[in-house]
């Protein structure tokens, strides 16, 4: 019997719509009364509102922006079948002004009732925990360097006070920051009664100041049970020497270790300007029995001209996929320090089997200033990682040697995070 498209049901009609564009989805819907419910599904399943105010002609293009939210939210109200629809929501403006603001995020929420992934860049200054009540959404994502929403005095909230607020959501599970710095005056913002409350599992600080770590251990310690853990550091170039005693790897270990038991996913990034301290570590990860992916530069977990010190004595015991960062904007020649590297790297080899029998992938990454050109030489020899490879290949591990910038290109930045936090899917389509 010959299939026609009545025949088929509504999840084959979705998956063979699905790879089309918004553009192609939209004229389906106004080509075929049959094909509108599912073309209307995939269209509202992720709503991008990017709205941007260039310097000519502002107020024209403030009305505009100021048209197209409330048109959305105009039509989720006329149309209540669209609204469950709605998984993924991302309001993203570039810059906001005294005179005009979005103040219907909370109307807007409220008709989603299956919202599970929303981003707010920046949140508005009027956030309230109310907005996160859905019990399906789990997944917030805060942007605060666009800049920041102000009320009509020109006050705007501190970015760290809006993130006390949503730590305690409570279906909240997953929350990334970008853009802020953990400054020492709001140390004491996160309650002592609040400890080891918030059920975010998954927590992920990216393109953060090193200025100062501040209150970066007591939002920790507000977290019940962290299972995933992402810091990327920041470190302006002309500022890096006086801002590279902010975060001390000690210190930095200290918070971390709160979550030990729990940790299944850790990783720690640092800018190519950054540097630590060498007289404080952040500790071993002997005593993480659940972590298996491990993403940190080598220099926070020991001395690395110290000649005694072992790479396999600081790793968990069960760990599956390890990246090593080294930054090399202040190795403008050749690593002193590279025959080091390479020999703990051929001793994590030959211990593989007995230490960490479940390894099974290591990334080295050697990341050079982003003004540099052919700059994957500068660390040393290929051939030196065509050996590595052969000598980890020999024991069913499998080895990368990358040289990229910037963390959002390596294998680890570039994986789950890209998939789960991406707002521009949708950019080039409109």
């Amino acid at each position: 019997m010959a299939l026609t498209l009545s025949t088929l049901s509504n999840d084959i009609i979705l998956e063979i719509l699905s790879p089309l564009s918004r553009k192609d989805l939209y004229n389906v819907a106004l080509v075929s009364s049959w094909l509108a419910g599912p073309a209307h599904r995939l269209l509202y399943r992720s709503i991008d509102l990017k709205l941007r105010f260039p310097t000519k002609a502002e107020h024209a293009m403030e009305d505009k922006n100021l048209h197209i939210f409330a048109r959305l939210v105009d039509t989720l109200t006329e149309n209540p079948h669209l609204q469950p629809y709605v998984s993924r929501l991302c309001v993203k403006v570039w810059m906001y002004t005294r005179q005009h603001r979005f103040e219907d995020h909370a109307n807007l929420l409220g008709l989603l009732p299956n919202l599970q992934s929303l981003s707010l860049q920046p949140p508005p200054y009027d956030f309230q925990l109310s907005m996160l009540a859905s019990p399906v959404l789990q997944t917030l994502h805060l942007d605060f360097s666009n800049g920041r929403d102000h009320n009509g005095e020109g006050q705007s909230p501190d970015p760290l006070d809006i993130i006390e607020r949503v730590l305690w959501a409570p279906h909240l599970r997953r929350l990334l920051v970008e853009g802020i710095s953990f400054t020492s005056v709001f140390s004491q913002i996160f309650q002592a009664h609040q400890s080891r409350s918030s059920p975010i599992t998954d927590l992920q600080f990216r393109t953060c100041s090193q200025e100062k770590i501040g209150s970066f251990p007591n939002i920790l310690a507000c977290i019940k049970a962290l299972e995933r853990f992402t810091f990327e550091i920041l470190t302006p170039w002309e500022t890096s020497h006086g801002y590279a005693k902010g975060v001390e790897p000690a210190t930095l270990g200290q918070a971390i270790g709160m979550h030990s038991e729990s940790l299944v996913h850790l990783e720690i990034v640092s800018s190519d300007a950054a540097e630590f301290s060498q007289t404080s570590l952040f500790g071993g990860l002997a005593g993480y029995p659940k972590l298996k992916k491990l993403a940190i530069p080598d220099e926070l977990l020991y001395n690395v001209s110290d000649e005694l010190l072992s790479l396999i004595d600081v790793l968990p015991p069960n760990l599956e996929e390890l990246q090593l960062q080294f930054a090399m904007l202040r190795t403008q020649g050749n690593d002193p320090s590279r025959s080091l590297r390479l020999d703990r790297l051929l001793q994590l080899a030959a211990a593989k089997e007995a230490r960490i029998p479940a390894l099974r992938r290591i990334i080295v990454w050697c990341q050079p200033c982003e003004c540099w050109s052919n700059d994957g030489s500068r660390y040393g020899p290929l051939s030196d990682m065509d050996d590595l490879r052969d000598v980890f290949q020999k024991v069913g591990v499998e080895f990368e040697f990358l040289s990229e910038p910037y963390f959002v290109e390596t294998p680890f930045g570039g994986e789950e995070s890209d998939r789960l936090f991406s707002w521009s899917e949708a950019e080039d389509e409109e």
